[in-house]
């Protein structure tokens, strides 16, 4: 008869390995990403609920997501208003204001879906095939969103309604161009991967296991360089509108001077602030501080949580 799996015939190095079986379930049910057990901890229901979050990262789940709504907010607040005087973007339409919409469905593809899309697989108190929807749903609109408000900023470069000789402008000539199309790449790309790797279950078990975490990090790099699209989008926008405000004197207390900025451009940086705060919020949410491993788990804690 065989010794058993973890028999000391075996070795240590070899009682220290995760069963394949339980990996190929256990990962797929969340119960290696830190807060859903260990190897040892048995097999969870396919329909359970994730575990409970501990307290600060629920509370930093509700920040992430209220900023990531605020965002959605202010972003529309600085592109339909057509006060171009005090740093607005100057409204709303699909003919010489095509360019606003991009303002706004880059940031609901790049900040509140995909703030969503993180946390939806991560929080809710649903069974996980509620959960895999939302989170599906949520990365279908990153991608629909981001890939109409690249068409809307793409179209405005080929609208003459200045009038005169017609005058063309580059798609890719700013980082804020390239972040863009990189975030929007790897939102894409990523959601076709999962399609075809977990909700249509195109391949074998064990190779969903190994790559939901590559799922994962993927997914959380395009947020990452998303929220960095945001930020320099915003920065080039509050130039051209001419935010800023005139000084007699070296300005070592800018504090004092944020009544003088246009109203228009305070929106436009408090836009910024809620996309940096929803992205940290979700990365503290869905990242795992489990430490170094230890003599009583020598498995090494998972970076980017897949429950």
């Amino acid at each position: 008869t065989p010794p058993p799996p973890c028999s000391p015939s075996r070795g240590a190095a070899r009682c220290n390995m995760v069963d394949p079986g339980l990996v190929a379930g256990g990962i797929e049910d969340g119960l290696l990403s830190g807060h859903g057990g260990g190897a040892g901890g048995g097999e969870a229901p396919r329909d359970a609920a994730p575990s409970a979050l501990p307290p600060a990262k629920q509370l930093a789940a509700v920040v992430a997501f209220g900023f990531g709504v605020a965002a959605t907010v202010l972003a529309s607040m600085w592109a339909r208003n057509d006060n171009v005087e005090n740093g607005y973007l100057g409204g709303l339409n699909w003919e010489e204001h095509v360019e606003n919409w991009h303002v706004i469905l880059m940031t609901v593809s790049f900040c509140t879906s995909a703030s969503c899309m993180a946390l939806s697989f991560r929080c809710l108190p649903f069974s996980k095939p509620v959960r895999k929807s939302l989170h599906g749903l949520f990365a279908l609109t990153s991608v629909a969103t981001g890939t109409v408000g690249m068409w809307a900023i793409v179209r405005s470069q080929d609208i003459d309604f200045m009038g005169g000789p017609k005058v063309y402008y580059g798609n890719l000539d700013s980082a804020h161009a390239w972040c863009g199309l990189v975030a929007l790449i790897l939102f894409g790309g990523n959601a076709v991967m999962g399609v075809v790797t977990f909700a249509a279950g195109c391949v074998p078990m064990h190779l969903r296991a190994a790559m939901r975490p590559y799922h994962a990090f993927v997914g959380f790099m395009g947020y990452a360089v998303g929220t960095a699209a945001i930020n320099s989008g915003v920065t080039e926008l509050s130039v051209y509108s001419g935010c800023g405000y005139e000084l007699e004197k070296p300005d070592y207390d800018p504090a004092a001077h944020y009544d003088d900025l246009p109203v228009g451009c305070r929106v436009a940086n408090w836009l910024s602030c809620c996309a940096v705060v929803a992205f940290v919020c979700t990365g503290f949410v869905i990242l795992d501080f489990g430490g170094a491993p230890t003599a009583k788990d020598p498995r090494p804690m998972p970076l980017v949580s897949s429950a």
